[in-house]
């Protein structure tokens, strides 16, 4: 509800971009779509950034245990 209040001015309260590329395409209407292509995008670069910064690098420090084996050579 808080995304659609504060974006709701700006965007029509749209937060599909295919909801909202589809009529766009079909009316003509091309004004504002350049954020419904450009935000995706960044976003998942944004994401894959900090999961990298976040999770990987906790595997780089910490080398996998070795479990012992019980097996009689």
């Amino acid at each position: 509800m808080l995304n659609i209040l504060v974006a709701g001015p700006s965007s029509g309260a749209s937060m599909n971009p295919v909801r909202t590329l589809g009529p766009a395409v079909a009316a003509g209407n091309y004004k504002h779509i350049w954020i419904y292509l450009v935000a995706p995008i960044l976003g998942a670069i944004f994401g894959a950034g900090t999961y990298t910064v976040v999770k990987l690098r906790d595997d780089e420090v910490d080398p996998p245990r070795q479990v012992p084996s019980f097996r009689q050579p």
